[in-house]
């Protein structure tokens, strides 16, 4: 089962063989990964990440050329550039769950597309490994066969290459514990929304030890 995207990304493409499927429709892939979401898509699932995770992410990606895997020079780290992006970044975040599933004035994507959400944080265990009951919720929403070899394969395969890793003594390990950063963030609204989208969807539950 393969999933593609609408970037084309080359540098993924080794290792996710339909990255650049460009059939009609990409009738190759079980699913089609994007960032820009439309309501013309009729079922979706739409992964919520925290914000401060997701922009911290994403900053150290938009500073190192777009690398998958890149990490700031720690000598070059400007925390005024951080704050100015990432609270670009937080207002941009919130905009995006807005416009798909709506708001007090607004119905977002209503009933045009079917949802199935997931918080990326509840896709790993304490332990840093794949959630099976992830595996097996996908399998049902895709009505594919709950096979054994399935689970194993995944398992073992779950790390993947792509993880950014930051340094122990890197700068960005302190955003997390930021003052500046939180009250940006709150006053941009971002944490605010995904406390509430937390408490709308359901989280998967984790795999006792």
């Amino acid at each position: 089962y393969h999933t593609s995207s609408v970037y084309c990304d080359k540098f993924l493409q080794p290792v996710f063989k339909a990255e650049c499927d460009d059939s009609f429709n990409w009738d190759k892939s079980i699913a089609v990964k994007t960032h820009m979401f439309s309501c013309w898509w009729k079922r979706a699932i739409v992964i919520i990440r925290h914000p401060l995770r997701a922009i911290m992410g994403d900053y150290q990606r938009l500073r190192t050329g777009r690398s998958h895997t890149g990490v700031v020079d720690p000598q070059q780290w400007n925390w005024d550039d951080w704050y100015g992006l990432s609270t670009r970044q937080c207002l941009r975040w919130t905009a995006q769950f807005q416009r798909i599933f709506g708001t007090a004035t607004s119905p977002g994507c209503g009933n045009a597309t079917e949802f199935k959400v997931f918080f990326y944080e509840d896709l790993k265990t304490a332990s840093g490994e794949l959630n099976p009951y992830f595996l097996e919720e996908l399998l049902d929403l895709f009505s594919i066969p709950k096979d054994d070899s399935f689970f194993e394969c995944a398992l073992m395969n779950n790390k993947g290459s792509f993880a950014r890793k930051l340094p122990s003594n890197h700068p960005a390990t302190k955003i997390l514990n930021d003052t500046e950063t939180h009250r940006r963030m709150t006053e941009a609204g971002c944490l605010q929304a995904y406390d509430y989208l937390s408490s709308k969807f359901p989280h998967l539950k984790q795999p006792q030890d």
